[in-house]
């Protein structure tokens, strides 16, 4: 196999080792036992791989309502900055750029106090789309 593949493998499982620890620690304790048998037990096809072993609803819910949605998001908004930044390095040929560089963040913030005072001297611009137009304004 090549180097590559081999550093894939690696972070791969690092992240699932990861997600397993992150969803362990919270308000209410679970063991990392806990919630692989609980994670597995709510994979098509994995469930059999914990059968006799009785796993708390309040598991369940905790780990897969509450703490995995969660988890993910976080990874996938992670994913999409470094996206982001690999892309504003590549497009000004610049190692050291980012958002600030060329003005990207200040623009969107100017677009976000836009859609707030709109919102606001309107007496609440129901035309507007509430607080979800404050998204869309900032990336315009």
């Amino acid at each position: 196999m090549r180097r590559s593949s081999w550093y894939f493998i690696f972070l791969l499982l690092f992240t699932t080792a990861l997600v397993i620890v992150a969803a362990a620690v919270g308000a209410a304790h679970l063991s990392l036992a806990e919630v692989w048998r609980t994670l597995l037990a709510g994979i098509p096809g994995l469930h059999s791989l914990v059968d006799g072993q009785a796993i708390p609803l309040s598991s369940r819910l905790i780990v897969w309502d509450v703490r995995l949605p969660r988890i993910i998001v976080a990874l996938l908004v992670g994913g999409a900055l470094g996206i982001s930044g690999a892309v504003f390095q590549g497009l000004l040929l610049n190692p050291l750029a980012d958002p600030f560089t060329i003005g990207v963040s200040a623009g969107a913030a100017f677009g976000a106090t836009v859609a707030i005072l709109l919102q606001g001297f309107l007496a609440g611009a129901a035309w507007l789309g509430g607080s979800a137009v404050i998204p869309l304004f900032a990336f315009a």
